[in-house]
């Protein structure tokens, strides 16, 4: 129960980070871009690597509907910035 906890917070992060990551890009911030995609992608491995590891529909959901989520948090958190 742990590991499926655990998955859908970095699952989150990722899309968070993903999210900030296209955002920067557009904004045309290089170096951030390039930073977040590299720590994108270090945890959408980590998340894949666990997903085939536990092989179950269960994990599939979890880390799709964390998807979801991590991009609502990222649109949440982008509007507050763009306020202040």
């Amino acid at each position: 129960m742990i590991e499926y906890i655990l998955l859908a917070i970095i699952k989150i992060g990722d899309n968070i980070i993903q999210t900030a990551k296209s955002i920067s890009t557009y904004q045309e911030k290089k170096i951030l871009s390039s930073i977040l995609t590299v720590i994108s992608q270090l945890l959408f491995y980590l998340v894949i690597n666990q997903v085939i590891e536990d092989n179950t529909l269960l994990a599939i959901v979890i880390v799709a509907v964390s998807s979801g989520i991590g991009n609502y948090f990222a649109f949440l958190i982008n509007d507050r910035f763009k306020k202040a």
